[in-house]
């Protein structure tokens, strides 16, 4: 009786089978050290190039501070308002969910609403950023700005998105500016940082001359540096041992904290 013997052992290991089996090979990062530990390390180049890829470029997060629906009931009212491109969602926690879109106008109709409900559950939303954390909500607002008596040959996408963005990232153009029926103001939702300071004009230069423009921010969120949450100021938190003012001295608090600014 003739026994089959057993295949040749390969000689190759396991990792190079299976990067031979792979469509196409990653760059992997070598193991460091880190005070005597294990680690590895990313570069900030890395970190951004990681976080404005496609799977993240237009990244929000839902947040439920009373009660968290089923990801069933929320992926059913993001479908009701017919997105242009498919989109995930996925729990991050018990408070909240990561929305992934491929399209920038999804992406715009669910950030730029301030508040939304799911049942009977609100949520806010947020834009997710490599800085973001959970204990902590994100500092940047899509914020309508107005530039009155904006000079009408300024009023294309790419002239009023070069003024914009001396503010912060220009988003998007409200349809009266686009369509121009209403010329005497632009209007542009701008992706601004709430802890810094906002410009009342900005200096539009046209060759050897130019002028300066007003500018005027409607409907600005307020926000506390120092519990990193929405919805209040500093003085308004009511963290213990947090900043505590009287209603009387409210208007010169107001007042020298617009100094500092």
């Amino acid at each position: 009786m003739v026994m089959a013997l057993p295949p040749p052992l390969s000689s190759k290991s396991f990792a190079e089978v299976v990067s031979g089996n792979r469509a196409e090979s990653i760059d992997l990062k070598e193991p460091s050290v880190y005070r005597g530990e294990p680690a590895v390390i990313f570069s900030e180049a890395d970190i951004l190039s990681l976080s404005f890829s496609s799977p993240f470029k237009f990244a929000l997060v839902g947040k439920f501070s009373h009660g968290c629906p089923a990801l069933s009931d929320i992926r059913k009212v993001l479908e009701s308002f017919d997105p242009k491109a498919p989109f995930t969602v996925g729990l991050m926690d018990n408070k909240h969910i990561l929305m992934r879109f491929n399209h920038e106008d999804d992406f715009h109709r669910i950030w730029l609403r301030e508040q939304w409900f799911v049942m009977r559950f609100p949520m806010r939303v947020f834009k997710w950023t490599y800085e973001f954390r959970i204990d902590a909500e994100s500092a940047l607002a899509p914020v309508w700005v107005s530039f009155p008596l904006l000079p009408i040959n300024f009023l294309k996408k790419e002239s009023l998105f070069s003024i914009g963005k001396t503010l912060g990232q220009p988003l998007k153009m409200d349809s009266a500016t686009v369509d121009l029926t209403k010329p005497s103001v632009a209007r542009v939702c701008i992706e601004m940082n709430l802890l810094k300071k906002f410009q009342a004009r900005i200096w539009i230069g046209c060759g050897l001359n130019g002028f300066w423009q007003r500018v005027l921010y409607e409907k600005v969120p307020k926000y506390c540096s120092k519990c990193f949450k929405k919805g209040h100021e500093v003085f308004e938190c009511k963290i213990d041992g947090g900043f505590k003012i009287s209603q009387g001295n409210l208007k010169e608090f107001q007042g020298s904290h617009k100094d500092e600014q």
